[in-house]
């Protein structure tokens, strides 16, 4: 029993293993091409691309050290290392924006395809804010998680331009907001001109 248990871990540490490596060999080729393109809109569709297989990559860099465990993931502790990552993935430095990260860990465990989903919004949101918030100006990130009774809430926020009230399910998001839904999840936003942009998700818990 013990014998035919460790046999099925090790086969999915290294099926694991393989993805993660297809994942980062897609990104890199991902990034290559947007290099190569003169063409800022083919650009833009390698880098979205290139966003989302990065996100897959850091879930599966973190299901790698689980051992045994790696059909649930902790969401805290897997958007904590993400998040980390942002740092020289959106070149925050070079942008002039701060993330400031506030991430409740060990509250909870959730499926992988949940874990995916939320990674790859946030993934979404921080890229959104990147690249539309602030004009070229300083502003800040947050990320923060927590839990409450019957939800886990994750709310990425920024100090900058904000949207017109009417124009802010015009910025390329529709994606997340589907991809929510799938894990019966809700994704909802506040914003205005001038004031900054919050989106709030929260995903209800497995009773």
């Amino acid at each position: 029993m013990i014998e035919d248990r460790d046999a099925k871990v090790t086969l999915l540490r290294e099926q694991q293993h393989r993805i993660r490596n297809n994942f980062q060999m897609i990104a890199a080729l991902l990034a290559q091409k947007a290099m190569k393109s003169q063409d800022p809109s083919v650009q833009k569709a390698y880098h979205d691309v290139e966003r989302r297989v990065f996100a897959m990559a850091l879930l599966y860099d973190h299901l790698l050290g689980l051992g045994e465990h790696g059909e649930s993931v902790d969401p805290g502790v897997y958007l904590e290392s993400m998040c980390a990552s942002f740092d020289d993935f959106y070149d925050f430095a070079g942008h002039h924006i701060t993330l400031v990260r506030s991430i409740e860990q060990g509250a909870v465990m959730l499926g992988i395809d949940t874990c995916t989903a939320i990674g790859t919004v946030v993934n979404e949101l921080v890229a959104n804010a990147v690249e539309h918030a602030f004009n070229g100006a300083a502003g800040e990130i947050h990320v923060s998680v927590h839990r409450t009774a019957q939800a886990l809430i994750v709310e990425v926020r920024d100090n900058g331009r904000g949207y017109a009230a009417d124009a802010s399910e015009g910025t390329g998001l529709s994606t997340a907001r589907r991809l929510i839904g799938s894990i019966g999840g809700q994704l909802a936003v506040e914003t205005q001109a001038g004031a900054g942009t919050k989106w709030l998700l929260s995903v209800t818990l497995p009773a």
